[in-house]
């Protein structure tokens, strides 16, 4: 650069820049390879490489560092999002905070890489947040400072500044809790644990277990046992035999219990009805009769004593005389009274009865009992 390229947006791919002393505040670079000293804190480099630098601070999003040093030469703030070293093996940037400066604040948000921190604390206050993935090394020359580390990074601490690490993640290989992992005696540790698991939980071959679980049996076989206790048409392989309802008594034993009570007749009252008891119950429930109030089919108005029903058409006068009639709907629900008459008219049945307390409407329900 060779002028102010304050404000200035520059885009490209696989060029070069050179800062020059130039001022850049407020300026945007894309995908350029970066290296001199530049003037002004607020310039933006997006998908940039990193060579040497300096300045007083900016902000650096997706680029990638080479193995250089980024200077900070007066007060200001760094910030590096989403930002990878591009450095291969133990080497790593390195970010150098100026003996002279002070005050200086470097914010690495999901950082990946190694990074080296040089000259922290040396004069005022500097800050560095470093969240991400790697190694961070703390050189001698960093002799105060505050660095807080979170996420999963190897330290090296070989300053003073006052360091904070959150927990390391347990996924890491070989950091589980628990683990005994040895490279040299017990590689294959984690292949016999997962085949142990496998054969706790069985296969899709293996067959439905057969009463009380037991050690020999896998979870797939009671899984299987479970299905055809459910739905499965292998059913339960051994029912067994009947039990009260108490402690320690399965619900298999209870369904027994209620099935040898009642598969005969269907229904169980108690134990002393006559022979037979279960086809009387079914014979007389088959002769009570539903029907409902009409006064559509013949224009006709019940009263206290009469009505009519469309849904009996028995031919016979005086049919049901002497039955009772038990109301189940309407206003009269749950009342009851006996036929002293009943006759067909115009098809319909048409009931003379004792008195109920108010005359049925239209549709109301009754059994003849």
């Amino acid at each position: 650069m060779a002028a102010d390229f304050s404000n200035y947006e520059i885009r490209g791919h696989n060029y070069t820049i050179a800062f020059g002393g130039q001022t850049i505040t407020g300026a945007k670079i894309n995908g350029a390879t970066v290296s001199g000293t530049f003037v002004g804190t607020t310039a933006v480099l997006e998908d940039c490489i990193i060579n040497a630098i300096t300045g007083p601070g900016m902000t650096m999003r997706r680029c990638f560092l080479n193995e250089v040093t980024v200077t900070a030469n007066g007060v200001g703030d760094w910030f590096l999002n989403d930002c990878k070293s591009r450095v291969a093996g133990t080497g790593s940037p390195n970010f150098d905070f100026g003996a002279a400066v002070g005050n200086t604040n470097l914010n690495m948000r999901a950082y990946s890489g190694g990074i080296e921190l040089e000259n922290m604390g040396q004069t005022g206050t500097d800050v560095a947040s470093i969240e991400g993935d790697g190694n961070v090394i703390v050189n001698v020359n960093s002799t105060g400072g505050t660095i807080v580390i979170r996420g999963d990074f190897d330290l090296t601490d070989n300053g003073s500044a006052t360091i904070t690490q959150t927990a390391r993640p347990a996924y890491r290989f070989g950091q589980i809790e628990g683990s005994t992992f040895s490279t040299s005696t017990d590689s294959l540790e984690a292949i016999r644990d997962s085949q142990a698991l496998a054969s706790v939980q069985g296969t899709l071959a293996d067959a439905a277990a057969d009463g009380d679980p037991t050690s020999a049996d896998t979870v797939m076989q009671y899984l299987k046992q479970l299905v055809n206790v459910l739905v499965g048409s292998d059913g339960v392989t051994t029912y067994p035999a009947a039990a009260a309802p108490g402690n320690a008594v399965s619900l298999a034993e209870i369904l027994r219990s209620i099935y040898d009570d009642t598969a005969v007749d269907g229904v169980k009252l108690n134990a002393t009805q006559p022979a037979g008891w279960a086809a009387n119950l079914v014979a007389s429930a088959g002769q009570i009769i539903k029907a409902t109030v009409d006064t559509v089919t013949n224009t006709h108005t019940p009263t206290t004593t009469e009505f009519q029903a469309d849904d009996i058409t028995e031919a016979t006068a005086d049919h049901y005389n002497g039955r009772i009639v038990i109301f189940t709907t309407g206003n009269l629900a749950g009342q009851a009274t006996d036929i002293t008459d009943y006759e067909a008219v115009g098809g319909i049945g048409q009931f003379t009865v004792t008195a109920l307390t108010e005359a049925p409407a239209n549709d109301d329900e009754f059994v003849i009992v």
